[in-house]
């Protein structure tokens, strides 16, 4: 999530946001199937989803807590994104 809204900690908290995620991952299948109302956004990485964070296009990723570490902490450091869990 970026670190400039609302911090989303719990699923409740994805109402009203834009989330990215990776085609086909399984946590995006159980979300999509479980919160329909949630506008979710699917791209082929997760650097695909990064970048769109980081134009500000969604306001969070959805993905494992490898990635998104990666991408908060890692090389591949995206300012302003936070890893809530």
């Amino acid at each position: 999530m970026r670190d400039d809204g609302e911090e989303i900690t719990k699923l409740q908290d994805s109402q009203g946001k834009t989330l990215a995620g990776i085609k086909a991952d399984y946590a995006l299948t159980v979300l999509k199937e479980h919160y329909p109302e949630f506008k979710i956004l699917e791209y082929d990485s997760i650097g695909e989803c990064a970048e769109q964070l980081k134009a500000q296009n969604v306001d969070g990723i959805v993905a494992d807590e490898q990635n998104i570490m990666y991408y908060a902490q890692g090389e591949k450091n995206v300012p302003g994104l936070l890893y809530s869990g």
